[in-house]
């Protein structure tokens, strides 16, 4: 009887195991995906800190609070991957 006890214990653990597994690729997708999102994000808004260089350029007035503006905004963003990345590299120490 121990023996069966013991064989449907084991598997049981290594279902709850799987399942952990699963739950923490779901999440490092999940994490994967925001950065993607952010990183589209950031190549947009240096998009946009281009175009108005390019206008500062043409016209020689520079709209230095909006070009600081945007930088803040991409340094942030970058943060926010950095943040995103160090949760990933925790979920994956716990397994």
């Amino acid at each position: 009887m121990d023996k069966g006890k013991d064989i449907s214990e084991k598997i049981f653990e290594t279902a709850n195991n799987i399942s952990k597994k699963g739950d923490s690729i779901l999440k490092i997708g999940e994490y994967k995906i925001n950065i993607k999102l952010i990183q589209k994000e950031i190549r947009r808004k240096k998009l946009y800190l281009g175009d108005l260089i390019y206008k500062w350029s043409q016209k020689n007035e520079v709209e230095m609070n909006a070009i600081t503006t945007i930088c803040n905004e991409i340094k942030d963003l970058e943060i926010e991957i950095e943040e995103i990345n160090k949760e990933i590299l925790k979920i994956k120490e716990n397994n």
